[in-house]
């Protein structure tokens, strides 16, 4: 900081014996410098408080007046109330630092009262430059919504804005050239690098998720090292705010996002479906050839037709060659086709409708339904994820093909349970070696 040199002026010598008079008036016969000072320092910091109140007053009547006179309403949110009342405090402190400079006299009071000044000033002049940055950001934010960086950045200028107000305020304090200090921050910049390493990590990362849209507040995300899953409701620089299903919020550094993987789902949500993807393992014991007579009931099927017709040509099976899995996956591709609440993509569309074999293991053969919803919420789509199950498993005795658990066995428990009876409506095919129980006189 440069002091300003002190001169005697006649300024000086009007200002002092005023406030002597004024001293005198009230009893005070002997008079010092310090007690005249205090008078003018106390008289400067009213007289600035008046310029407060008024110049508050005038820029919330006439701002506020011009652009509600304006078409458009950026200038509304821009200058509101909260920069309007920073703003009003400038006037009254460059009042102060001109009534302070006008008593330029050499004692301790002054010296005082004018860095206590010159502090509250910067102080100010941070705070309204701040408060007009974050209204201009959130404007601009608002206005378009899918530049989720703004956010980021937006801290970051305001960072830098107070980092730069504790640079001034300090030379203030021990009366040196902010570039001094700011010379003194480079000196140590590798000491402060290793400090604040978490700290410095955590800011590029931030930047870096926002800039590179991989994060935005609303998005379903998954973070299994932290825990976390649930809804983003608060990107920053250095932390990432996620309310999680159960209503508890997780907070986390950015720089996890960026070394560990995380799911996102939000092309789920702005897709046209959400996928189903659910296998169920067939004991491969219950898989066998289907005679001609066991086929009958199946060719009546309306879902099972096109396959009877591609059989009947010769189009790569015969007859003699239908599974009962064959025709297990072939009616349950048709029953999806079929499906009101699932999505049927043209060509070249990613959301297939499939039912495919799995690689075997020692857990059986697992068919896995693979499709998409029409509905992305939650509650519908497991609702109809519900229901293509239950009717998957319940169709599974039509073809005599039994689900593989580990559970529980077969062979200790048919011969407790009721067969029921085969119908052409429903066909019930059994295992060869099976001999049904006989109960009240009906197979």
């Amino acid at each position: 900081m440069v002091e300003t040199p002190i001169v005697q002026t006649q300024a000086q010598g009007f200002m002092i014996d005023m406030a002597r008079m004024i001293l005198r008036a009230f009893g005070a016969e002997h008079v010092s410098e310090i007690w005249a000072t205090l008078l003018m320092v106390t008289v400067s910091t009213i007289l600035s408080f008046s310029i407060f109140w008024a110049v508050r007053w005038l820029l919330f009547a006439i701002v506020s007046r011009i652009t509600k006179t304006t078409k458009t309403d950026l200038d509304d949110k821009i200058f509101n109330r909260n920069v309007l009342n920073k703003a009003a405090f400038l006037p009254s402190i460059f009042s102060m630092v001109a009534f302070g400079q006008a008593i330029t006299t050499d004692n301790w009071l002054l010296r005082l009262y004018m860095k206590i000044v010159f502090l509250y000033m910067t102080f100010s002049i941070s705070r309204f430059l701040a408060a007009l940055i974050t209204s201009s950001f959130r404007t601009i934010s608002e206005k378009y919504p899918k530049m989720q960086s703004l956010n980021s950045l937006r801290q970051l200028v305001v960072y830098i804005v107070y980092i730069m107000m504790i640079i001034v305020m300090v030379s203030i304090v021990i009366e040196k050239n902010p570039t001094t200090i700011i010379g003194a921050l480079g000196a140590s910049a590798a000491l402060m690098t290793l400090v604040f390493k978490e700290t410095i990590e955590s800011l590029v990362a931030g930047i870096q998720l926002t800039a590179n849209n991989m994060l935005s507040p609303g998005d379903w995300i998954d973070v299994p090292k932290a825990g976390a899953n649930g809804i983003v409701t608060e990107v920053n620089l250095n932390t990432v705010k996620i309310r999680n299903w159960d209503n508890t919020i997780t907070t986390v550094p950015p720089s996890t996002l960026l070394k560990d993987s995380f799911t996102n789902w939000r092309g789920m949500k702005e897709g046209d479906g959400r996928r189903i993807s659910r296998s169920i393992n067939i004991n491969m014991d219950s898989v066998r050839f289907l005679t001609e007579e066991e086929q009958k009931p199946f060719t009546e099927m309306p879902e099972l037709y096109n396959y009877y017709q591609r059989v009947r040509k010769g189009e790569g099976i015969t007859a003699e060659e239908v599974t009962n899995l064959a025709l297990f996956r072939e009616y349950m591709y048709s029953y999806l086709l079929r499906h009101p609440s699932l999505v049927r993509a043209g060509a070249g569309s990613n959301m297939r409708v499939m039912v495919r074999y799995l690689q075997a293991t020692q857990y059986g053969m697992p068919v896995e339904l693979y499709c998409f919803t029409r509905t992305k919420v939650w509650e519908e789509y497991e609702h109809v994820l519900s229901e293509i199950l239950d009717h998957t498993i319940a169709t599974l005795h039509r073809f005599g093909l039994r689900a593989y658990q580990v559970t529980s066995s077969w062979k200790t428990v048919k011969d407790d349970l009721p067969v029921k009876k085969a119908s052409t409506e429903e066909p019930l095919l059994l295992m060869s070696g099976d001999t049904p129980k006989i109960e009240d006189g009906n197979a």
